[in-house]
C-alpha cells in the first residue's frame, strides 16, 4: 500500500471519528456595556465513549477567520472535571465563569460588567480523556459573535432558529430595548432583510409589514412557511422616544428553516381531554425511535426542543420556550411538566380545541467531507381534542313543570313547622305556671296550721312573686284529700283539669295560724288540684 493512500485512509478514519461531535451555539448575541450576556453551547458525542475527564474550553479573537477555534491559541477559559486544569485569562478575571452538564450534553459561559473590549468571537471547544487514555477534541467552527451596545444605543433580541412545516403559519419576533429607556416606544420604521445563506442577511430587502404589539417593544413579522423561505431575516428598527430617536440592527439574522414531516410520527399524544379549569395533557416520544426514521447509522444528539401548538394551520404557540412567542390567550397559563407534558391553566377555548404537541431533534451526523455536520427533524403528534366540561347543569325540559309544585310545598311545610314551634311555646307557657311578666320569683316559707282546717291538704310548693307593686301574690300547688268533709267545697266530677283555688291574706312579717281578714293589701295565694 502506498503511502498517500495510506494516509489518505488514515485522514479519512480521522474525520469519520471525528464525524460523530459536534457543537451547536447562537451566531450572534448582544447586550449593553456594563451588563452580563450568557452564551449557551450544546455538545455531543458517540454514547459509546466513557470519558474519564471533560475539558471545557473558551476561546476568543477579534478575527472573523472560520478557523480560528481550531487553533491552540486564544484560549481564555478552561474547565476540567478534575479540577486541577482550570484557567482565566487576566483580561476575564473575576467575569467570566462556565458551567456543563455531561449526561444533558449542555453548557454555557457568562460574561459579567461587558466592556467594548469584549466584542469578540467566542467559540466553545470540548477535550475528552477516555480510560483508553484516548484524547478528543472538538470545537465549534465558527463562534457566536457578541456586540456591546452603549447608553444611546438599541439592542434587539431574536430567537436563532425557528422550525416549521411547510404551509405553517410563520411569526418571527424582534423584542428591542434601549438603556435606561423602559417605557413605551413608538416604532417610527422597521425594515426587513433577508439573505438564503449569508448570516448578516444584508443582500436583499424583504417585502413584509411589521407589526408592533399594543404597550410593548415587541416588534413581529408574518411569513408564509414554504421551500423558498428558508434563509435568514435581519431587522432594522427605529423608535422615537423622549424627544430622540434611536436605531438597532441585527448582525446576524434569525434561520428559518421549513422541514418536511418525516413520515410516520413517533410523538403519543392522549386523544381527547375533559377540561374544566386546567388539565395535564400527556405527550411522550422517543428520540432514537425520531432519528430511526432516517436512513442514518451512526448519530449522536446535540439537543431536543418541545413546543405546543393550535389551530389549523399551525400558528399560534400554546407552550413555547420563549415567552415571547406563545399566544396572549396562553401567555402565563402553560408550562412543560417533565420533559414534554403540557399544564394549561385556566382555559377558556372554545369546545373542541384541538392541541399539537411538536418535538424538534437535532444530531450529529457521520461524515467525511464536513466538520461540524448536523441535521434537524421535525415532528408532530396527532393532537388532543379538548371537552370543555359545563360547570353548570340545566333542568330537563320535561321537570320544568314541577318546579311551581315544589315552592309551594316548601312554603306549606316551613308553615306548618312554625305553627308546631309556636304550639309548643304556648304548651311550655301554660305548663310552666311559675313564669308572670309581673316579676322575680322567690321563695318564702309559710306555716301549714294556716291550711289545717281547710278543704285541701298536701301542700307541695308555695312560691310568692314579687310584683312592682305593694301587692304580692302567693301561689301553692296542693292535691286534694281522700275524702271530702261537710266542711269541704263540692268538686266537680265533670273535670279531669286541675282546680285553682284562691286564698287572700293580710302581708305581715310572720303567718298566723288565724286567717287575717281580707283587704286591699292583700296578697293571693294560688293552688293548683288535682282530681281523686
Amino acid at each position: 500500500m502506498s503511502c498517500a493512500l495510506l494516509l489518505a485512509l488514515i485522514w479519512g478514519l480521522y474525520h469519520e471519528s471525528l464525524a460523530q461531535y459536534c457543537v451547536d451555539q447562537p451566531h450572534g448575541q448582544e447586550s449593553f456595556a456594563g451588563e452580563s450576556i450568557t452564551v449557551p453551547c450544546s455538545f455531543s458525542y458517540l454514547e459509546s465513549i466513557s470519558p474519564e475527564s471533560v475539558n471545557f474550553v473558551v476561546k476568543a479573537a477579534a478575527s472573523d477567520h472560520p478557523r480560528f477555534c481550531g487553533q491552540m491559541e486564544n484560549i481564555i477559559y478552561t474547565f476540567s472535571t478534575h479540577g486541577n486544569r482550570n484557567y482565566t485569562h487576566d483580561q476575564y478575571a473575576g467575569r467570566l465563569s462556565g458551567q456543563y452538564d455531561v449526561r444533558a450534553r449542555t453548557s454555557s459561559f457568562t460574561i459579567k460588567n461587558l466592556t467594548k473590549m469584549d466584542e469578540q468571537m467566542y467559540c466553545c471547544r470540548f477535550i475528552i480523556n477516555t480510560l483508553s487514555h484516548e484524547t478528543i477534541e472538538w470545537q465549534h467552527p465558527e463562534g457566536t459573535r457578541i456586540r456591546v451596545k452603549g447608553e444611546t444605543e438599541m439592542i434587539l433580541n431574536q430567537e436563532h432558529l425557528i422550525l416549521a412545516f411547510s404551509g405553517d403559519i410563520v411569526t418571527m419576533i424582534v423584542r428591542f430595548t434601549v438603556k435606561n429607556r423602559t417605557m413605551f416606544h413608538n416604532v417610527t420604521k422597521c425594515d426587513v432583510f433577508w439573505s438564503p445563506s449569508d448570516r448578516g442577511c444584508r443582500s436583499r430587502t424583504y417585502s413584509a409589514t411589521c407589526t408592533q404589539r399594543i404597550s410593548e417593544n415587541i416588534v413581529s413579522v408574518t411569513v408564509n412557511s414554504s421551500d423558498e423561505s428558508n434563509g435568514f431575516y435581519c431587522y432594522s428598527i427605529t423608535t422615537f422616544v423622549g424627544g430622540a430617536n434611536y436605531t438597532g440592527q441585527t448582525n446576524t439574522g434569525t434561520q428559518l428553516l421549513i422541514l418536511q414531516p418525516s413520515g410516520a410520527s413517533n410523538i403519543n399524544q392522549t386523544k381527547e381531554v375533559e377540561v374544566k379549569g386546567s388539565v395535564i395533557i400527556n405527550c411522550s416520544f422517543s428520540v432514537q425511535d425520531m432519528i430511526s426514521t432516517i436512513n442514518v447509522e451512526k448519530r449522536s444528539v446535540l439537543w431536543t426542543q418541545v413546543y405546543w401548538m393550535v389551530g389549523e394551520p399551525r400558528g399560534h404557540f400554546v407552550y413555547h420556550p420563549n415567552e415571547d412567542y406563545i399566544h396572549p390567550d396562553y401567555k402565563g397559563k402553560t408550562k412543560l411538566i417533565g420533559r414534554s407534558d403540557l399544564l394549561l391553566e385556566d382555559f377558556h377555548a372554545p369546545d373542541n380545541t384541538t392541541l399539537y404537541c411538536r418535538v424538534a431533534v437535532r444530531y450529529c451526523l457521520q461524515s467525511t467531507i464536513s466538520q461540524n455536520p448536523f441535521h434537524t427533524i421535525l415532528q408532530e403528534g396527532p393532537g388532543t381534542v379538548l371537552r370543555v366540561r359545563e360547570t353548570t347543569q340545566s333542568i330537563p325540559e320535561a321537570s320544568t313543570s314541577l318546579v311551581p309544585t315544589i315552592v309551594v310545598v316548601s312554603c306549606v311545610g316551613c308553615a306548618v313547622l312554625l305553627f308546631l314551634i309556636l304550639l309548643i311555646i304556648c304548651l311550655k307557657s301554660r305548663k310552666d305556671m311559675k313564669r308572670s311578666d309581673a316579676g322575680e320569683t322567690i321563695r318564702e316559707s309559710i306555716d301549714l296550721s294556716v291550711y289545717q282546717n281547710s278543704a285541701y291538704e298536701n301542700i307541695e310548693r308555695i312560691q310568692r312573686k314579687t310584683t312592682g307593686t305593694d301587692v304580692n301574690m302567693v301561689y301553692a300547688v296542693v292535691k286534694t284529700s281522700a275524702t271530702t268533709t261537710a266542711k269541704n267545697p263540692p268538686v266537680s266530677d265533670k273535670s279531669e283539669d286541675d282546680k285553682m283555688v284562691y286564698a287572700v291574706v293580710k302581708p305581715s312579717a310572720t303567718t298566723t295560724a288565724k286567717k287575717p281578714p281580707v283587704s286591699e293589701e292583700s296578697e293571693v295565694v294560688y293552688t293548683s288540684v288535682k282530681k281523686r
